[in-house]
């Protein structure tokens, strides 16, 4: 896929739309994928979300923001875990077969609610 060559401001905009989803999502998806996510569930095309979050990266330890450009790298990592949907649908069928694995999904589904109820009832 040819760059975007986003702008900052894209990019940051990019950056705050994956970290929104990070926080409301990803929980639930890694419960219930395994670690094989279907990447059309992300927010933006994966290599949207990647140049964003390079560039962010590179712009922050340009301006010695290590912090910042630290916590970029860290969340680029995350997306390793978003594979083509048809490798993601396949990985998770098989899993899910098993009638334990399943509960268990289930089982933490229901808790990663909660606990997103939890945090909006305190932080919104």
């Amino acid at each position: 896929m040819k760059k975007a060559e986003l702008s900052l401001e894209q990019a940051d905009r990019v950056r705050e739309v994956w970290g929104i989803f990070l926080e409301f999502t990803n929980g639930t998806l890694l419960t219930v994928f395994r670690g094989a996510i279907p990447e059309s569930l992300l927010p933006y095309p994966k290599p949207i979300i990647e140049e964003a979050l390079t560039l962010l990266e590179e712009h922050w330890r340009a301006e010695g923001n290590t912090a910042a450009a630290d916590a970029m790298a860290s969340s680029q990592s995350g997306l390793v875990l978003y594979v083509p949907d048809s490798q993601a649908l396949n990985e998770t069928t098989k899993k899910l077969s098993n009638k334990e694995m399943l509960e268990s999904v289930k089982q933490n589904i229901n808790n990663q609610q909660k606990r997103n109820l939890e945090y909006l009832l305190q932080n919104y």
